[in-house]
């Protein structure tokens, strides 16, 4: 499994999971990915809480840097 930042990288069906406080958590997966162009994921969350996200992507230095940063904070999370 791979943390949600991580999925900017992910293939379609790759699934993270987010834990917002002990306890509740939300289960994203990546139903397509057209990298770095567009990204569409489907959250699962407690409460029976739904939604799907499209998102075209336009990349930008900055953006890439930040990107770059949360996903490497994501895998650290993730390998310990």
């Amino acid at each position: 499994m791979h943390e949600v930042g991580a999925m900017m990288c992910a293939s379609a069906s790759t699934v993270g999971v987010v834990r917002v406080t002990p306890g509740l958590a939300a289960r994203t997966t990546v139903l397509s990915a057209d990298v770095p162009r567009e990204l569409v994921t489907r959250t699962d969350a407690d409460f029976g809480l739904e939604f799907e996200v499209g998102a075209r992507l336009v990349e930008h230095a900055e953006a890439r840097k930040e990107l770059d940063n949360f996903k490497a904070l994501v895998e650290r999370e993730t390998s310990g």
